[in-house]
């Protein structure tokens, strides 16, 4: 897996916006925590257009993340925001514009989609905090802005959590919608020894199990390393009652599995949302989760 190189003062990252419209207010925030950092920030051609809900055309989209994968200033990308727009760009992007310039490329949600994708070039990620929440707050970095800046500039991550089973292995996964929307695919993510991160806002009980049931039968949890699961939140339920919470769903489901599993990983939908490397090896020694980037 090829591991972008870290930054320096005066590098640059590229803003893009390759799902839902963002309006240029929202992305002030992003601007200062940039600044605080000594990075400059360039912004995409389609950065602000609107086509109903996206910020521009599938193929204005697709072009700005051309744009910034050729850039010869940019060290990492920053997506905006999510929502829905990645899936759709899949078949208009070229590989051997990411494989020949490799660099940071930084989301979540929705950018589920594309982490699978370059994972699959082999090329390391970084699911964090989008430009438009979590990263400044009272003119300086949040907790989760600090852990992006720290990630990005080589010095590696480090999250404290609750005691569990120790475990090891190439991290891989995402959000739970688009890691199930990815199921025979070219980008269904290889889980055999590898550690399964999942998280999920926003869904019926009945289909969380769905997507379960449905990763459990697609193999996903025969062999891995562990399973961690982020914020599981703001579920919603329909007037008969499911019976039982997303993370009650998950752990009968894994009941009977060996492997390590871990809840309440703070990386999801929630605050905190911390930064992780996928497509690289992590560790957790029963208290201490480790990446090196």
């Amino acid at each position: 897996m090829i591991k972008p190189s870290p930054l320096k003062p005066g590098d640059s990252i590229a803003l893009v916006a390759p799902a839902r419209a963002v309006r240029p207010e929202e992305l002030q925030g992003f601007k200062q925590w940039a600044a605080h950092y000594q990075w400059k920030v360039l912004e995409s051609p389609h950065l602000h257009g609107q086509e109903n809900q996206f910020s521009g055309s599938h193929e204005q989209r697709a072009a700005d993340l051309h744009w910034a994968a050729q850039h010869p200033e940019v060290k990492a990308v920053m997506s905006a925001r999510g929502g829905y727009g990645c899936l759709p760009l899949l078949p208009l992007l070229q590989p051997e514009l990411f494989t020949n310039n490799p660099k940071w490329w930084c989301g979540y949600s929705d950018l589920t989609t594309l982490h699978l994708w370059l994972n699959k070039l082999g090329l390391a990620s970084l699911h964090s905090p989008m430009a438009t929440r979590g990263l400044w707050e009272n003119q300086a970095p949040t907790d989760d802005g600090v852990a992006l800046a720290r990630a990005l500039q080589g010095e590696g991550i480090e999250i404290e959590l609750v005691p569990g089973q120790p475990f090891e292995g190439e991290l891989t996964g995402g959000n739970l919608s688009l890691v199930y929307a990815s199921l025979g695919t070219p980008e269904q993510p290889d889980t055999k020894e590898k550690v399964l991160f999942l998280e999920d806002l926003d869904e019926y009980l009945y289909h969380m199990d769905r997507m379960g049931q449905s990763l459990q039968r697609a193999g996903l949890f025969n062999e891995p390393a562990a399973v961690l699961f982020g914020s599981l939140m703001d579920m919603n339920d329909n007037s008969v009652p499911f019976g039982r919470s997303a993370q009650q769903i998950m752990r009968d489901l894994l009941e009977d599995k060996s492997f390590a599993k871990q809840f309440d990983f703070p990386v999801g939908h929630s605050i905190p949302n911390k930064t992780i490397a996928l497509g690289l090896r992590c560790t957790f020694d029963g208290r201490i989760f480790r990446q090196e980037t």
